[in-house]
């Protein structure tokens, strides 16, 4: 509720500035414009310059429409403002200069109307070179490529993607792209050449020259193909360099191929184990249970129990070290991410919800462990000493005696027993469970330790407990 407010007041104050947050609804819709007009451009521009294939009719207008896309995009950035620390800029001179000193010199070429000038000068010979110069001047657009991390990191906070998942699909995307680009550039450097019969070149030589009076999607699907065999080494041979300027840039495809495509591959490989993260942590930590239990040559009946135990210890914790993760949170954020991760269990207890300090609260949070108890299993017996406090969560637990084993009582879902650690006293009754069970346990160590900790706060959570300590002593139980 706080950072909401905080935010509601952000925007007030940005616009009665008259700048925009980059938060705003409608500034992540247009993100995901820009997004996508960055990426036709990527693709569009190579293919334009190196096929020499200008945008016509509907592709004409869209490329001009891109470039008025990207000049409102500058003027948006000079009145977007931006985080410094914890606190919202809003300062419009402020923004500019930031702006200046940064990406705007990667956004200002890209909004140059370059298709518009091409159509405009292209019947004036004498502005050939001029003309030739402005096409060329299209690849700056591809600067704009730079921005893509910032506005993909961006999505990834704001729509809550798969990490792993949207970075195998950057890989596989970044390894088309580089086709697309050896692709355009292998075709091009026959174009500098030059496409005629009566010059040699792997346009020329391949299945008679035919590519010669194809249209530029035709001679592209060949050049991808080209760019592919290349890529992934295959090299059907079919297409092959001819001359030095070919072959030059047919090593550095290679080159390039053999360094990208490898490093691709691992990555997503490491991306693709990296999918469920907790699943191959809670792998890692079976197996080495297994060798564990192996090595200890502990019975078959025993091996089973730890096992079964394990695997549902796994089933209803996380493997990894929340402990460390949360340690470096400031206090109110750990509060909020310990709220959200106990919202479903312990958050439910009215001791928890309404009596308990938020300090005490985290305290407390981090020293429960999750236990998973199978059907009929002894969870302590009469005259243990006491160990650990526990609260059942899901299943059931009941009291019985000892010697015949008869019912006690039965303990409620999200209460507590076990609660003579708070006495020192061993237990006067066997708690077992008679149903499969998922429990929270705290150890009594650390619950002295807590008391100590919080002397003030920790009075009313003592007395608490104590109360159901002592309705349990009087043989009430818990229903």
């Amino acid at each position: 509720m706080e950072e909401e407010d905080e935010e509601d007041e952000a925007a007030l104050n940005a616009r009665a500035a008259g700048v925009f947050l980059p938060t705003d609804k409608w500034k992540e819709t247009w993100d995901l414009l820009v997004l996508s007009m960055i990426i036709y451009s990527a693709i569009s521009v190579p293919y334009r310059i190196c096929f020499d294939a200008p945008a016509t009719g509907m592709f004409g207008s869209l490329e001009q429409a891109v470039s008025f896309l990207f000049f409102v995009d500058v003027i948006f950035n000079f009145n977007t403002a931006y985080v410094e620390g914890e606190k919202w800029v809003i300062d419009r001179p402020a923004i500019a200069v930031r702006y200046l000193q940064g990406w705007f010199w990667i956004d200002f070429p890209s909004c140059i109307p370059v298709s518009l000038l091409d159509s405009l000068m292209s019947g004036d010979q004498g502005n050939f070179g001029m003309l030739r110069f402005l096409r060329l001047f299209r690849l700056l657009r591809l600067l704009k490529l730079l921005r893509l991390a910032t506005i993909v990191a961006e999505l990834e906070d704001r729509f809550d993607l798969n990490l792993c998942f949207l970075r195998i699909m950057q890989m596989l995307l970044a390894l088309i792209f580089l086709a697309h680009i050896l692709a355009c550039f292998w075709f091009y450097m026959a174009a500098v050449v030059g496409i005629d019969p009566e010059i040699v070149t792997w346009v020329s030589a391949y299945r008679d020259g035919y590519l010669m009076e194809e249209p530029p999607s035709v001679q592209y699907l060949a050049s991808m193909y080209w760019a592919l065999t290349t890529l992934t080494t295959v090299g059907y041979g079919d297409i092959v360099a001819t001359n030095d300027a070919e072959r030059g840039y047919a090593v550095f495809a290679l080159l390039m191929g053999a360094l990208v495509f490898g490093y691709m591959i691992s990555s997503i490989a490491s991306l693709v184990k990296a999918l469920d993260r907790q699943g191959g942590l809670t792998e890692e930590r079976m197996d080495e249970i297994k060798e564990y239990m192996r090595w200890r040559k502990l019975p078959r009946e025993l091996t089973v129990r730890m096992r079964r135990y394990y695997e549902n210890y796994y089933d209803t914790c996380t493997a990894f070290d929340e402990k460390a993760i949360l340690g470096n949170l400031t206090p109110s954020m750990r509060m909020e991410v310990v709220r959200h991760v106990f919202k479903d269990t312990l958050g439910k207890l009215p001791l928890f919800a309404n009596k308990l300090d938020r300090k005490l609260q985290v305290a407390i949070f981090s020293l429960f462990r999750p236990v998973a108890v199978m059907a009929k299993e002894v969870i302590f017996s009469r005259g243990d000493m006491p160990l650990s406090m526990y609260i059942l969560l899901k299943g059931g637990v009941e009291a019985v005696k000892t010697m015949d084993s008869s019912h006690l009582y039965r303990v409620r879902l999200r209460q507590f027993f076990g609660t003579a650690v708070l006495t020192g006293r061993r237990h006067d009754s066997t708690h077992r469970s008679i149903t499969k069970c998922d429990l929270f346990s705290i150890a009594a160590e650390d619950l002295r330790d807590l008391f100590n900790k919080f002397p003030l706060e920790g009075s009313v959570f003592f007395e608490a407990l104590l109360r159901i300590h002592r309705k349990t002593q009087k043989g009430g139980g818990y229903f």
